[in-house]
C-alpha cells in the first residue's frame, strides 16, 4: 500500500529516518500482507485517486505514475510487481522513477535453478 496520511518529505528537509518516528512518510510503500491497505494507506494497483481526496499524496508523487489532470492522478501499480528503489548501482541496471519493472511471470531453465 502507499502512505497518503503522515508527514509530508521534502528533499533535504532531515526527515529520513527521525521522520518515521513522527509518522510515516506519504509516498512511502510498505508491504502488507493483508487484502486491505491499513489506515493512512491505499493499495498500490494502479487505480485513479482525487486531488482533492489525496492532497498530500499527490504532493509527494505527482503524476509520476499516470494521471492526465482533470482533479484525479493514479497510484502507483505494484499488482503482481515488488517495490524497487530507482538509481543506479555498481555493477547494476539504471532503473528510472517510476518506471515499472519486473514481468507476471518469468520462465526458468535449468541452469537459473
Amino acid at each position: 500500500y502507499v502512505v497518503w496520511d503522515g508527514t509530508l518529505p521534502t528533499p533535504g528537509d532531515g526527515t529520513g529516518r527521525d521522520g518515521f518516528a513522527r509518522g510515516d512518510l506519504i509516498g512511502a510503500v510498505h508491504a502488507f500482507a493483508g487484502d486491505f491497505a491499513p489506515g493512512g494507506g491505499v493499495v498500490a494497483r494502479g487505480q485513479s485517486l482525487s486531488t482533492a481526496e489525496y492532497g498530500a499524496l499527490f504532493a509527494a508523487i505527482g503524476e509520476a505514475f499516470g494521471g492526465g489532470g482533470g482533479g484525479r492522478f493514479d497510484a502507483r501499480d505494484l499488482a503482481g510487481r515488488l517495490a524497487v528503489g530507482h538509481g543506479l548501482g555498481s555493477g547494476l541496471a539504471n532503473r528510472p522513477f517510476a518506471a515499472p519493472h519486473g514481468a507476471e511471470a518469468v520462465a526458468l531453465a535449468q541452469a537459473n535453478l
